[in-house]
């Protein structure tokens, strides 16, 4: 099902957005970021589709920063 038409409080009780789409994306993303254990790296987000296919240009563009990111600071410049 989709997450506009089913309330997230079904599966995490702490949810209290009911069956509104930016309230639960907005939860999901500040449960995923707060698990980062190393607050030096960045945490990319992005909500999307199973069959959004311009997802794969996101999911390609966050990851060539994240390699160019790590290239600058292992220059150290």
């Amino acid at each position: 099902r989709k997450m506009r038409d089913v309330d997230l409080g079904l599966w995490f009780p702490e949810y209290k957005g009911g069956k509104d789409l930016a309230k639960a994306k907005e939860f999901i993303e500040k449960m995923f970021l707060a698990r980062n254990r190393q607050k030096d790296r960045p945490i990319y987000t992005d909500f999307t589709c199973a069959t959004d296919t311009n997802n794969v240009k996101t999911v390609f563009d966050a990851t060539k920063d994240i390699i160019l990111r790590r290239a600058i600071e292992e220059a150290n410049l």
